[in-house]
C-alpha cells in the first residue's frame, strides 16, 4: 500500500481517479496517509491502487432527505479520534470521529490547501498540518488564524455499518 508522505501526495492520489468517479479513502493513523483505491472506475493501475479494494461505492443514494454519498466504513471511524479523507471526482471530504460523533467537512484546508486528513486531532477539532489552524468539526469555523473561512459541513447518518455524508 502506498505511504503519502506531504500533502502535495495526498492531494494527488486524490485527482488520479478524475476519468470516471472512481473514489479514493484516505486513512491516517499517526499522521501518516495510507490511500485505498476503491476501484469504483473500474482502473486498477497506478501507485495508488492497494492489494485489496475498499467498499466504498461512488453511488448516491437517493431519498426524501436528499443525496447522501457513501464514504466509508463506521469501522473506520469508530473510535474517538479517528480521521479520514475521502475523495472522488466532486467531493473531498473529512470524515472524523470527534467529541463523541461521526463528522464530515471539506478535507482541505480554507488557508493554503493543506490535507486536513494528515493534520492533527484535538479536542477543540482538527488542526491543519501546514500552518497549523484549528477547524471546529460542528460548524466548520477556524479557531485561529491563519485560515479566516470555514469548512462545509456536511450532514452524517450512519446506516448499516456504513457512513453516509449528505451532499445536497
Amino acid at each position: 500500500m502506498p505511504r503519502l508522505s506531504n500533502t502535495t501526495s495526498t492531494v494527488d492520489a486524490c485527482n488520479r481517479n478524475s476519468n470516471s468517479g472512481g473514489g479514493v479513502v484516505i486513512t491516517t493513523t499517526a499522521s501518516t496517509a495510507v490511500a485505498k483505491d476503491d476501484g469504483a472506475d473500474g482502473n486498477a493501475g497506478g501507485s495508488c491502487t492497494p492489494p485489496s479494494h475498499s467498499s466504498v461505492s461512488n453511488d448516491p443514494l437517493n431519498d426524501a432527505d436528499g443525496q447522501w454519498l457513501r464514504v466509508c466504513d463506521y469501522d473506520s471511524v469508530r473510535d474517538e479520534g479517528m480521521v479520514l479523507g475521502f475523495c472522488n471526482d466532486t467531493y473531498r471530504i473529512l470524515v472524523a470521529n470527534h467529541d463523541g460523533a461521526v463528522r464530515a467537512t471539506d478535507l482541505m484546508c480554507t488557508h493554503a490547501d493543506a490535507d486536513l486528513s494528515t493534520g492533527f486531532m484535538g479536542p477543540d477539532g482538527v488542526r491543519c498540518p501546514l500552518h497549523l489552524s484549528v477547524f471546529n468539526l460542528k460548524d466548520g469555523n477556524p479557531q485561529n488564524p491563519p485560515a479566516e473561512k470555514p469548512l462545509r459541513v456536511y450532514n452524517v447518518k450512519i446506516d448499516d455499518g456504513q457512513v453516509y455524508v449528505r451532499v445536497s
